[in-house]
């Protein structure tokens, strides 16, 4: 097994090793247990917590893990393993495509990594979801791990979920974003069809699961049992029985906490647990209802002392039973205490939460409670929890602190324990939360988020109230976040901010509530780690004094670095953050009067102290309710709920009475809405932490889709001429849509072989076995294909479409390349031919030894690059003395460029320190600098932006590079792929008197900077050409290029229906021939209801006249 872990890219690595790690078995396995495992990570000898726990639960079901560096990756790891796990810490660049073609089980959530493992449909990487819940859509397949289709809690606490967001047709998606389309758990069976780009069939099963960087530790016991799922799915046997890796181990717990035990298994999925409860005498009895992997018992009593706990386990092929664990139950002799006391905006209430649950009779006895500075106790209530008591008191305001005295408070025990007598805690009027908003903008600075329109215009993309003054971790890239609020100062005396954030962040802080009295006080220069508050990561550039407001030397405060702050006094504050690509965070802490300063880890300004700006406080009530316009099949409706009061808010929605599952946004949206949603009633509830309300019913109503599908566009046709993709211009039914008699070309009357309906639903894939013709018209005619509402594409059907074969060359000169040098010359040759349309030949040059004239060896040629000639040739360079000088400065003052070549280096990965640094591939000195700055990263350099990207390919491998530089950014491609960019806007990428040289002569300096290796179709454009052309582009020198010319659309005419009456008899025919007769009584119902005519008629067909009305209607097909 190989496990594959990628790190953010702003982490920098310089020592490498290769460490093995041996797991511990921890209970007995099947007979395939101790299976080899690798597991790539980015430092073996320091693995972050959450590899770590992946690693540990990888060893206890069964794996003997070896740790590799990702920079060491090679495909020959995978020799003798039995399973490769690619982690998101890892850099996908080292990991790229070695594993494409392994005929070994990879279970991936590195989303760059599902584009090369050609898993993406669109040649594009995958993306990362932030949530905590996950929907299984498909409960019946192994991946599901026996768990109910519907909403799980998948993380405990808000982590990145990995999605292959356009997966090919052939992945399985066992489970989507809850509220949306995106898979997040999906399956690759060996031979499944694949991207073609990558690999035709899945060697071997692949499996994407939902993580991120830190987020395995988060996962809940369903998560854990979904992961253990997908590796024992992954690595098989497909027919292994069950078998139990680590029992539940004993338990010693106080009276009235919680047991949790746990088993963990191996074998092929789904599994079914049965936990069991000793009845003595080595008898167990099962407990009603325990049938997952975690029983939790809840709470324990004294009685329960001694017990024992089992737990019988099964699949299709075996069942086994557990170790028995058990619980031991200490007596409760400690007395409850106060750990907290908040308003959460509630003018008239307090919140009073204990360390323990209590009991309803002391803690419903409002007398036990008082509060000073005039305030009456009315009422006491103990809530769900049995830990928090709700008082109801006369008015709380905010500007002063109040202090909650309690008394004679006892908690549950068999032997009730008493609260301390006068215990106390101090607390504000305050609404426990802080608004958060959130900009998608791209820039990575925070004046590219103010400048921005959205910001300006005050149109967040999203709202929330976080009840720490913090965001959530790796949320997402090119975002912006304002925090919006007012702090409580606890006491009075001078206070400390700290700031900190990935990337950039600026904090703010009033002299009083008025927003307009803001100020300055302390900013996130470059980035730090999550609650980084007084220390760095080595490779941030950030300045550590200007995080914190005592040492800030741009500090706006009236008093510089002195912060006084009034007991009980709302302060406005405001922190602006903005994130770039790769790992986030923003938070914001305090050092208290008199207290020492935070560490690093240590908690954000906590809710009792924040509360949110622009908001009312109070109970809840519906500011606008929910509503929508009709709906035309097969649209998309998005319901949406105003509200105002205290945040944070929680939402339900419920259709026609019964409550949606996972429905808790302040929008439900419906993504596909079929006539049979027509009438149904939405309505929600909206409850903040004292109150809820309910809004109106919305009623939906749906437009019926009556109008046949029809193809729009022959989109693709590959090099071999029998795969075509086709879109069409609505969803589609996927039964009939991939029925290959339903696709016919002419000429040659070829029937498709196979068919695959995209995740779009729009987009089909054919198959044929006989290669269609090309530089002809073809036509596809289609028929009984339908649409999701049922509508059958009218018969006949077609669309025509002519394809051209085309080189590589012609894909690059279709494009306007000002600069194209192909390197086909003979040897010996010293002219560079320039095929662009600018700036005339270039020369082959050599400055030392016997290189200079072309060599004419062999580039990129068939059959690994199809879209090359036989005999291709490329420039070869000696590292010595060779290059070639295109006696034009190309690069010269361009608002937008893009530089694309393939490149082979020769000595780079075997003899780095011959290979060198600042190893020149195509540029302009002191302009545009372009190369290897070292032998592990190609890096263009501008005066104006930078860029490096880790190259980690073998020596003496073709690989297809691109950059484009647009004016705001720069954007490294590898084989088609993004591999790294940058957002820096320019006018002027840079001038210098130099020409642009190819492999030397001068590119990073006025000399020198020689490649060793091979280069080939060096293309200078003097514009950004699209992504989708760099794709494009290696696809047609990989695969060979085709120019498709997507033709007319003929749809025929439809049915004709002709009646005519004979005595009491209707004459019904119609044309074309065949179809079904059908009527109908009515046409007002939704979906109307057609009925075949029984038995079927003749065409034309004699219908006796009745006496009430009846539609007809002929369906074809």
């Amino acid at each position: 097994m190989v496990l594959t872990n990628s790190m953010e890219n702003k982490v920098m690595r310089t020592t490498w090793f290769k460490v093995v790690f041996l797991g511990c078995l921890l209970a007995s396995l099947p007979a395939y247990a101790q299976r080899p495992a690798i597991f790539y990570v980015a430092d073996p000898t320091a693995l972050n917590a959450a590899d770590q726990a992946a690693f540990d639960r990888l060893t206890a079901l069964g794996f003997s893990v070896t740790a590799i560096d990702d920079n060491l990756s090679d495909p020959a790891d995978a020799t003798g393993q039995q399973l490769i796990v690619i982690s998101s810490t890892v850099t996908s660049g080292n990991i790229g495509t070695k594993h494409t073609a392994t005929a070994v089980p990879i279970l991936d959530w590195e989303p760059a990594l599902f584009d090369e493992l050609g898993i993406q449909a669109n040649n594009a990487n995958g993306v990362t979801i932030a949530g905590t819940q996950i929907q299984i859509v498909d409960a019946s397949h192994p991946l599901a791990g026996g768990l109910p289709a519907g909403v799980v809690n998948f993380f405990n606490a808000a982590g990145g979920l990995a999605s292959a967001d356009a997966p090919v047709a052939g992945a399985s998606i066992v489970a989507r974003e809850v509220g949306g389309t995106r898979p997040v758990i999906l399956g690759v069976e060996k031979g499944a069809a694949l991207n073609p780009v990558r690999i035709a069939t899945a060697p071997a099963r692949r499996v994407g699961f939902p993580l991120n960087n830190d987020s395995f530790a988060r996962l809940t016991d369903d998560g854990l049992t979904l992961f253990d799922a997908a590796i024992n799915w992954a690595a098989g046997p497909t027919n292994g029985p069950v078998g139990v890796a680590q029992s539940p181990t004993n338990l010693t717990v106080i009276e009235n906490q919680s047991a949790a035990f746990s088993v963990i298994v191996t074998g092929a999925p789904p599994w079914s647990f049965q936990w069991q409860r000793s009845a003595g005498a080595g008898v167990f009895t099962n407990i009603p209802g325990a049938a997952s992997r975690t029983f939790t018992f809840s709470p324990v009593k004294l009685t329960d002392n001694s017990a024992s706990f089992r737990v019988q386990v099964a699949n299709a092929f075996g069942n086994a039973t557990s170790g028995a664990a058990t619980l031991t139950v200490n007596r409760d002799t400690t007395a409850p205490t106060i750990t907290d006391a908040l308003t959460r905006g509630n003018p008239n209430g307090l919140f009073v939460v204990f360390s323990e649950q209590v009991t309803a009779i002391t803690g419903t006895n409002k007398n036990n409670y008082t509060i000073n500075n005039g305030v009456t106790v009315n009422g006491a209530s103990l809530q769900a929890d049995g830990l928090t008591v709700l008082l109801t008191t006369t008015p709380i305001t905010s500007g002063r602190g109040y202090l909650l005295t309690v008394s004679g408070v006892q908690d549950t025990a068999v032997v009730p324990n008493t609260i301390a007598a006068n215990s106390q805690i101090q607390f504000f009027q305050t609404d426990g939360a802080i608004e958060r908003r959130v900009f998608f903008v791209a820039g990575g600075t925070v004046a590219a988020i103010t400048n921005s329109a959205k910001f300006t215009n005050n149109q967040p993309d999203q709202v929330t109230y976080p009840t720490l003054f913090e965001g959530p971790v790796n949320f997402a890239d090119n975002y912006g976040t304002q925090f919006r609020g007012y702090v409580t100062a606890q006491a009075s005396g001078n206070y400390v901010f700290f700031i900190c954030s990935a990337d950039p962040s600026e904090l703010y802080l009033s002299t009083d509530e008025n927003p307009a009295n803001k100020k300055l006080i302390a900013t996130e220069t470059a980035w730090s780690n999550t609650r980084q508050w007084i220390d760095t990561d080595p490779a941030s550039t950030t300045d550590i004094t200007a995080k914190r407001s005592d040492q800030f030397a741009g500090s706006q405060w009236p008093t510089p670095n002195v912060i006084t702050l009034t007991s009980g006094n709302r302060y406005y504050v405001e922190a602006i953050h903005a994130a770039g690509v790769g790992g986030d965070n923003i938070a914001v802490t305090w050092q208290l009067p008199g207290a020492l300063e935070p560490v690093d880890g240590d908690s954000p300004i906590p809710g009792r102290y924040l509360s949110a700006f622009g908001i009312t406080s109070g109970p809840v009530t519906i500011t606008t309710q929910p509503g929508s316009p009709p709906v035309q099949e097969p649209g998309s409706v998005t319901f949406t709920v105003g509200s105002s009061g205290s945040p944070p808010f929680t939402y339900q929605w419920f259709r026609d009475g019964t409550a949606i599952p996972g429905a808790t946004g302040q929008s439900y949206s419906i993504a596909l809405v079929r006539s049979s949603d027509d009438g149904a009633r939405f309505k929600v509830t909206v409850a903040n932490a004292f109150s809820s309300a309910t809004s109106s019913e919305a009623t939906l109503t749906v437009i019926p889709d009556r109008t046949p599908p029809r193809p729009v566009q022959i989109l693709l046709v590959d090099g071999t001429f029998k795969v075509i993709t086709m879109t069409y211009n609505e969803s589609m039914d996927k039964a009939s849509t991939e029925t290959v008699q339903n696709y016919v070309f002419t000429p040659g009357n070829i029937v498709a072989t196979n068919v695959t309906l995209d995740a779009t639903l729009t987009n089909v894939t054919i198959m044929t076995g006989s290669a269609l013709t090309p530089n002809v018209t073809n036509t596809l005619t289609l028929n009984g294909v339908k649409d999701e509402a049922g509508n059958a594409v009218v018969p006949n059907t077609s669309i025509q479409f002519v394809f051209n074969p085309v080189t590589y060359a012609a894909n690059i000169l279709f494009d306007g390349p000002i600069a194209y040098y192909r390197f086909e010359e003979a040897a010996a040759a010293t002219v560079a031919t320039n095929s662009g349309s600018t700036g005339g030949n270039g020369l082959f040059v050599s400055d030392i030894g016997g290189g200079g004239p072309a060599k004419a060896d062999p580039g990129p040629r068939p059959p690994a690059f199809v879209g090359f000639d036989a005999n291709n040739r490329a420039a070869t360079f000696d590292g010595q003395g060779d290059w070639v000088n295109t006696q034009n400065p190309f690069l010269q003052d361009r608002g937008a460029f893009t530089l694309e070549y393939w490149v082979a280096p020769a000595n780079r990965v075997s003899d780095p320190t011959t290979f060198g640094t600042r190893i020149g591939i195509v540029g302009q000195n002191d302009a545009v600098e372009y190369g290897f700055i070292d032998a592990n990263t190609i890096q263009i350099w501008t005066p104006v932006d930078n860029l490096n990207t880790a190259y980690s390919f073998p020596d003496n491998e073709w690989h297809h590079v691109a950059t484009i530089a647009s004016g705001t950014s720069l954007r490294t491609y590898y084989d088609g792929v993004l591999q790294a960019s940058t957002s820096v806007t320019t006018m002027d990428y840079g001038a210098s008197s130099f020409n642009v040289n190819i492999g030397g002569g001068g590119v990073f300096d006025g000399s020198g900077n020689y490649f060793t290796g091979k280069i080939d179709e060096v293309a200078i454009f003097d514009k950004a050409i699209p992504a989708a052309r760099v794709a494009a582009h290696y696809t047609a020198g990989k695969s060979g290029g085709v120019l498709v010319t997507s033709g007319a659309v003929t749809v025929p005419a439809g049915i004709t229906l002709s009646v005519s009456r004979s005595g009491n008899n209707l004459n019904i025919s119609w044309t074309p021939a065949g179809g079904t007769l059908q009527f109908a009584t009515a046409l007002n119902g939704t979906p109307i209801q057609w009925n075949n005519v029984v038995p079927a008629p003749a065409n034309p067909a004699t219908i006796a006249i009745g006496t009430d009305n009846t539609f007809y209607r002929v369906q074809n097909p």
